[in-house]
Formats: C-alpha cells, sequence, structure tokens
C-alpha cells in the first residue's frame, strides 16, 4: 500500500471517527439536555410544593388565630354568663328571703288583726251588757256607775282601734 493510500485510509477513519465522536457527543448533549429539563421541571414542582406549602401553613396558622380567638371569646361570653347567672341566683334568693319576711310580717299583722278584731268583739259585747245593766237599773247612783263603766269601756275601744 501506498503512502498516500494509507492516508487516504487513515483521513478517512479519522473522519469516521470525528462522525462517531460528533454522534456521541450530539448524543450526550440530547441527554444531558432532557435530564436538565427534567431537573428544571422537578425543581419547578418543588418550587410551587413548597409554596403551597408556605401558602397552607399561613392559612393553617390563620385557622389557628381564628379558632383561638372565637374559643377565648366563647369562654369569655361562658364565663360572663355564668357571672350574670350567679348573680340572678344570689338576687332570686335574697328576694325569696325578703318575700318571707314579708309573708311572716303578713301572717303576724293577720295573727294581729284576728287578736285585734276578737278584743273589740269582747269589748263591743261588754258594752252591750253595760248598755242592758245601764237600762234595766232604776236608780240613778247604778245608772251612774253603768254609765261610766260604758264610758271606760267606750275609750278602751277608741283607744285599741288608734293602735
Amino acid at each position: 500500500m501506498s503512502n498516500e493510500l494509507i492516508i487516504k485510509n487513515l483521513e478517512l477513519e479519522l473522519q469516521n471517527f470525528k462522525n462517531y465522536i460528533s454522534t456521541q457527543n450530539d448524543y450526550f448533549q440530547k441527554q444531558l439536555k432532557e435530564k436538565d429539563d427534567r431537573l428544571r421541571d422537578q425543581e419547578k414542582k418543588l418550587t410551587q410544593h413548597a409554596s403551597d406549602m408556605n401558602y397552607l401553613k399561613q392559612e393553617k396558622q390563620q385557622c389557628e388565630n381564628y379558632y383561638r380567638n372565637e374559643l377565648a371569646t366563647r369562654i369569655t361570653e361562658y364565663e360572663n354568663t355564668k357571672n350574670e347567672t350567679l348573680h340572678l341566683k344570689n338576687s332570686l334568693q335574697q328576694k325569696g328571703a325578703e318575700c318571707s319576711q314579708l309573708q311572716n310580717l303578713l301572717n303576724k299583722d293577720a295573727s294581729n288583726m284576728k287578736q285585734r278584731d276578737k278584743t273589740l268583739r269582747e269589748t263591743v259585747a261588754l258594752a252591750q251588757v253595760k248598755i242592758l245593766d245601764l237600762q234595766n237599773s232604776n236608780n240613778e247612783g247604778d245608772k251612774n256607775d253603768h254609765l261610766q263603766k260604758l264610758k271606760t269601756l267606750i275609750d278602751q275601744m277608741h283607744s285599741k282601734l288608734e293602735t
């Protein structure tokens, strides 16, 4: 073989090798680009996921704050209602005690009125007896005595009516 033929063969092999290297390079570049694209997509997804997680954390915090505030409000309302109920219960007990006292006073007054009525009836009955005695007396001394007793009874009735 001649040198020229060897050189041409070598040049041809070199060209084939360059083509092979170029083809391999294109193939690896393509694969590298595909992997790079996949990594970018995954990075975007992770970034979106992180953003979603942050949003959910903020929303969770807002919900927790809202429910914490609502709970505090409801507890305060419950405590206020409980205190009002205790106050009303105490007022009701106090009014009940006052009613009992008034009932006792009314019962006492009713008893006093019955006793006073009984005493007045007895005094009127005695006065009627004295009037009969006065009407049935024949002498002046007895009449004056019965009249004086009747006057005393009438004064006693006036005194009892005034009290």
